[in-house]
């Protein structure tokens, strides 16, 4: 295992990733490592656990009853330097959707906790937006769209100002994101942008300058 870059927990389960281009899973009940992901010459710089979209047709929803049928297990949403975001599927090590939205390193990613929506953010102060779920894998399939996951890129919102030609070289441990425990808000920092900035429905993101810049993304329903 080589130097980690970031890990993230659930219950019972920890991920890594490290410079050694490895992303594994661990049992907090064992302390052993369950999963490895090796992915040649692509740097991993940040994950998170979101729950599996249903498989279609099944019934019950996310997180529901439905005879538990619905859940289709748990799946790493990865950030990459190439700007590249990969969902991988962890019980089956394989690659279930990749999307390339951004042209800069991916700094973080959070998810929502029901795995509705999940976000990543880049080192150019990008925050785009992905949904996934049941629903979307249905409608994909009714219109003949097989997507991986029902995964697919919502929007993106700039919320953090370019740096100038002089200034520092953002690097992805200069962000920071989160989402709040009622999926209302997104909180994104930075350390070197002070500026605020308003942006217009469905997102509305408020920055403001602490210590970091932080930017508050209410979500509108």
């Amino acid at each position: 295992l080589g130097d980690v870059y970031k890990r993230q927990a659930q219950p019972n389960q920890l991920a890594t990733t490290a410079d050694d281009h490895t992303i594994r899973v661990w049992s907090l009940d064992t302390m052993v490592q369950l999963y490895e992901f090796t992915l040649s010459g692509y740097q991993c710089r940040c994950l998170a656990f979101v729950p599996a979209p249903p498989p279609i047709g099944a019934s019950g929803g996310r997180g529901g009853g439905g005879g538990g049928g619905g859940r289709g297990g748990t799946h790493l949403v990865c950030g990459f330097d190439s700007g590249h975001v990969r969902v991988l599927d962890v019980a089956s090590t394989a690659l279930v959707k990749e999307l390339k939205e951004s042209e800069d390193p991916v700094a973080c990613v959070a998810c929502l906790p029901d795995g509705s929506r999940f976000f990543s953010l880049d080192t150019d102060g990008v925050l785009c937006t992905f949904a996934s779920g049941g629903v979307l894998a249905s409608a994909a399939a009714a219109a003949g769209v097989v997507e991986g996951g029902g995964y697919r890129f919502v929007q993106k919102t700039t919320v953090f100002a370019r740096p100038g030609p002089h200034a520092h070289v953002r690097q992805p441990e200069d962000m920071s994101l989160s989402v709040s425990a009622n999926s209302r808000v997104i909180a994104c920092a930075c350390t070197d942008s002070p500026k605020v900035r308003f942006n217009q429905p469905p997102v509305l993101c408020v920055c403001v300058c602490v210590c970091v810049c932080v930017c508050v993304c209410c979500l509108l329903y």
